[in-house]
C-alpha cells in the first residue's frame, strides 16, 4: 500500500506541476480515494503516519515550495505546495 500511495503521489505532483496549481494533502487523499474508487477498491482513511510520509517525500522535491494557509478563525493553518 505504501508503495502504491507513494507513486501516485509523484504521478500527481507531476500533474499539479504541469496545471500549475496549489494543492495539499487532503487534496491528494481525495484524488486517491477517487482512483481508487474507479479501480473497484474501497476508500481510505490516510493515518498520520502515511501523511507524514507523504509530506517527507513532497519536501525533499527540490521543485516544490510551501506556505501555509488559513482555513478559518481559530483553525488550524493548511500546508500547501506549489512551484
Amino acid at each position: 500500500m505504501k508503495e502504491e500511495l507513494l507513486l501516485f503521489v509523484e504521478k500527481f505532483v507531476e500533474r499539479m506541476e504541469r496545471q500549475k496549481k496549489t494543492f495539499s494533502i487532503s487534496d491528494i487523499e481525495k484524488s486517491y480515494n477517487l482512483e481508487r474508487k474507479k479501480l473497484g477498491k474501497s476508500a481510505v482513511k490516510l493515518t498520520n503516519m502515511e501523511r507524514l510520509t507523504i509530506e517527507s517525500r513532497l519536501l525533499k522535491n527540490q521543485i516544490l515550495q510551501r506556505t501555509y494557509k488559513m482555513t478559518g478563525y481559530h483553525k488550524p493553518c493548511q500546508v500547501v505546495f506549489f512551484s
